[in-house]
């Protein structure tokens, strides 16, 4: 049964991920909640695609950008980046 969801696979950034946490913890969960809303608006309002990438799109939470690809046959979202505005690409 098709629920609608994406899977979110964030292994690729699990150390940036660790880092903010302990850093600072309130862009952390803006950053997790912006994340876990993909899987259910996987394109949302705001969202940029990415050029010369086919399947890159990138989301902003605060002065942090959080880049993704959509593999929309297989319902999965691979979140690649997660840093600050300038470090991002």
């Amino acid at each position: 049964m098709n629920t609608g969801r994406y899977t979110i696979d964030v292994r690729r950034v699990q150390r940036e991920l660790e880092r903010l946490r302990v850093g600072n913890r309130a862009l952390w969960e803006d950053v997790i909640a912006a994340v876990r809303e993909l899987e259910t608006t996987p394109r949302p309002d705001g969202v940029v695609k990415l050029q010369g990438n086919l399947d890159g799109y990138r989301i902003r939470v605060r002065g942090f950008r959080v880049l993704y690809d959509i593999d929309d046959n297989a319902r999965m979202i691979v979140v690649t980046n997660v840093s600050k505005r300038g470090d991002a690409y």
